[in-house]
């Protein structure tokens, strides 16, 4: 093994352990199934339901013209017909194990649609914890135009267990308005440590191969 070879196994290995690499945990999280699957679903709504992108949401306030669903990424999205001022929602939950440690979850939320009259509004979307509710900070009006808000949160954990996220979504005011809801995440976060330790880390690795080098350079002898 040239030391060029050496330096380049060290390189790469420093790098996977800076950056890691977060992995999504929850089942369904684009609805790519088209359907619910994966998901417990809750919440008393004008009509909510699986569709494929363009597909036009029914039952939505005439006043606000012909609404679709709108895709984050892949074809499909979960969308549901919602009038806040009437108490509706659509509720998403899973219920996992968790590791301890901290997490970032949330989802995409849009409207497409021509006209919009008393909103739709997004900050009454919410994200709870074991029926406790998180900080996702204050969204405000959601464009009418398909483009994508993004609503997100986090937490901490300090011993592993079972644990129910749910995915509160709520907007628009007396109209029903069609909002359209994708790619829902719950990622690990993980640690990235500083340049030294990545760079002793390297160092280490080069020592381990030259090391084993030695050991069978050993044996031929």
């Amino acid at each position: 093994m040239t030391n060029g070879s050496i330096a380049t196994i060290a390189f790469l290995g420093a790098a996977l352990w800076v950056t890691g690499a977060s992995a999504n945990l929850l089942t369904n999280p684009g609805f790519e199934t088209g359907d619910f699957t994966g998901w417990t679903v809750g919440g008393t709504n004008g009509g909510d339901g699986v569709g494929t992108n363009g597909d036009l949401i029914s039952g939505t306030n005439p006043a606000l013209g012909p609404t679709s669903v709108v895709a984050h990424s892949g074809t499909h999205a979960a969308f549901a017909v919602i009038a806040a001022n009437n108490n509706e929602s659509l509720d998403l939950s899973q219920t996992l194990t968790l590791a301890a440690g901290s997490y970032d979850l949330g989802f995409f939320i849009a409207v497409d649609s021509p006209t919009s009259t008393q909103g739709p509004y997004g900050d009454l979307s919410r994200i709870l914890l074991d029926n406790v509710l998180l900080d996702t900070g204050t969204l405000g009006r959601i464009p009418i135009d398909g483009t994508f808000e993004e609503v997100t949160a986090s937490f901490d954990l300090a011993s592993s267990g079972s644990h129910t996220i749910e995915f509160f979504v709520s907007g628009s005011a007396a109209f029903r308005a069609g909002f359209s809801v994708d790619d829902f995440f719950l990622d690990p976060v993980i640690a990235v440590p500083e340049p030294a330790s990545a760079a002793l880390f390297g160092i280490g690795l080069v020592g381990l191969v030259m090391l084993r080098r030695r050991g069978a350079d050993r044996v031929r002898a």
